[in-house]
């Protein structure tokens, strides 16, 4: 989701490599994203839980990823007072694979099924 990251993908693949911005999360962006590109797997990484992306991959039959997944205190916290929000999204996580115990003990109260 930043220019830095986006240049690190180009490094790493070069110029040929396939690049675009996710859209931001509104259902109807996150739905014409996914008619555009159909892809076969979401990768999310660290924190970046979109529960509008998250949905429409849910409605296409798209895996969903959370690599290298962290979850602080307060960011556990702030969750829980948007649990309507967000916990169907950690919910329909196909897999987080988080960075320490500790993450992944509040990925898992947080309703995360495979941690």
């Amino acid at each position: 989701m930043t220019a830095a990251g986006r240049e690190t993908l180009v490094e790493l693949h070069g110029v040929d490599a396939h690049v675009v911005w996710l859209p931001y999360d509104y259902p109807g962006a996150a739905g014409r994203f996914m008619e555009h590109f159909r892809p076969r797997l979401a990768l999310l990484v660290e924190t970046e839980i979109w529960p509008n992306l998250v949905a429409a991959c849910v409605e296409w039959g798209v895996p969903i990823l959370l690599a290298n997944a962290r979850m602080s205190e307060k960011s556990a916290l702030g969750h829980q007072r948007w649990a309507g929000l967000l916990q169907p999204a950690i919910a329909a996580l196909t897999v987080a694979c988080a960075q320490s115990e500790s993450d992944a003990a509040r990925l898992r109260a947080l309703g995360a099924r495979r941690v």
